[in-house]
């Protein structure tokens, strides 16, 4: 007996661990960050670290040694002479060097080695790596827009589940209704037309129950396509919990954008002052030509040439004034951007928070709406069973009290809604 009601036991715990197991729960919370990792978008910021890492890998190579072949051949018009003659004088045999011939050969190896840029390796590294951060950014800002077509989807999800519970009590109601109808009616008491009139309704309502069925299929599909997870269409969706206040906190990806924006611009002022800088290089020139070093000297010959450069590029501070001018005028703009963001997204508040202390109004009196026609409906019962109204009029006070009920637990959804909108604006989520 003992082992029997263990048995029993474990197959209890085993149905409910299996049935909590196929009915799916999700949150919003859970959504959103599916959606975000899943977004194709968010690959992005893994190509553009590495895009990052390979250009500053690059630029560093800006300090390794310069190498270049270079090989010319070249055929000119004339060449450089000697305008002299010896005079002959006895036991002594003077000759001039022999006139360089017109075409000429060369074949030479170039190193260079770069010991002081003015810093201009580094400032382009900065500009890069704040180039990089600053679409990573804007990345951010893109990714952050799937929260508002997530949360659409979330709640639609939750108010086609409370419309169904709705009409299915409504339902419910009909039927229970139409039992009593159709007693009355084998009695004599109650005409056939009254049945039919509540059997359309029930119909009707059946109707209303599929649609919002199809509706729910739809909306938990298109949450699936967004968070990549296969929904099957009896997931339950969990009511977030959320409070607010009207303290406007702005957190929201986009002013990071724009600081680092600003960054970068920052970066490329260095570039302008490195490339002010005077630059010095050790250099080196192996080469085999025709001629050598000595241009006298009709043959090919090897020669080294080695030394230290210095190179200061005047022109320059040709045009610095201007392009630090026109870096001024960036931040400008990205500053204006900003203000204007911050002025949209300070009045999207404003609306918000005037939308949820409405629905907060709404649902005061839906409550007392919805407990009046709860009034009505009993007094219609009595009526109805005892012939005192007809099933028309009973239906036209059930539609009044499921319209009642569907208005406040749309508003109840709709305040929660615009609750979680109003965090997500101001990036609290």
């Amino acid at each position: 007996m003992r082992k029997i009601i263990l048995l029993v036991l474990f197959f209890l715990l085993y149905g409910v661990l299996l049935a909590d197991k196929i009915t799916q729960k999700i949150s919003l919370e859970q959504c959103q960050k599916m959606a975000k990792e899943y977004y194709p978008l968010s690959k992005e910021k893994e190509f553009l670290l590495e895009q990052n890492n390979l250009k500053l890998e690059n630029l560093q190579k800006n300090w390794w040694p310069q190498v270049s072949l270079n090989s010319q051949i070249s055929y000119q018009s004339d060449v450089s002479k000697l305008p002299l003659k010896l005079p002959e004088i006895p036991g002594f045999n003077i000759e001039l060097p022999e006139e360089p011939d017109k075409d000429k050969y060369s074949l030479t190896l170039d190193i260079k080695q770069t010991i002081y840029d003015g810093n201009l390796t580094k400032s382009l590294k900065n500009q890069q790596s704040s180039r990089t951060e600053a679409d990573i950014a804007s990345n951010e800002t893109e990714l952050y827009k799937i929260r508002d077509i997530v949360n659409d989807l979330y709640f639609s999800i939750l108010l086609m589940d409370a419309k169904q519970n709705i009409l299915e009590n409504s339902l419910t109601d009909l039927n229970d209704k139409m039992e009593i109808l159709k007693s009355g009616i084998r009695n004599g008491t109650v005409l056939q037309m009254q049945a039919d009139v509540l059997e359309a309704e029930i119909l009707n309502l059946n109707q209303q129950i599929g649609e919002t069925k199809t509706n729910r299929h739809s909306f938990v599909k298109s949450l699936s396509v967004y968070t990549g997870d296969n929904y099957d269409e009896n997931v339950k969706l969990m009511i977030p919990d959320v409070v607010i206040t009207n303290k406007l906190i702005n957190n929201r990806p986009e002013f990071n954008q724009f600081d680092l924006e600003k960054r970068f611009i920052r970066s490329s002022s260095d570039i302008l002052d490195s490339k002010k800088m005077p630059k010095v290089s050790l250099f080196g020139q192996l080469g085999y030509s025709k001629p050598g070093l000595d241009m006298f000297k009709n043959e090919f010959d090897a020669y080294a040439i080695g030394g230290v450069k210095a190179v200061w590029d005047i022109t320059v501070f040709y045009t610095s004034r201007n392009e630090n001018q026109l870096l001024s005028i960036g931040k400008d703009l990205v500053d204006v951007k900003k203000e204007t963001f911050t002025k949209n997204l300070d009045a999207a508040l404003v609306k918000l928070y005037s939308r949820i202390e409405n629905f907060e109004n709404l649902l005061k009196t839906d409550e007392s709406i919805v407990s009046l026609n709860e009034n009505i409906i009993k007094t219609a019962e009595s009526q109805l069973i005892n012939g005192v109204i007809n099933s028309i009029d009973y239906i036209g006070y059930t539609n009044r009290l499921t319209n009642s009920k569907l208005n406040m637990k749309n508003h109840e959804i709709m305040l929660l809604q615009a609750k979680i909108n109003y965090k997500t604006t101001q990036g609290e989520l």
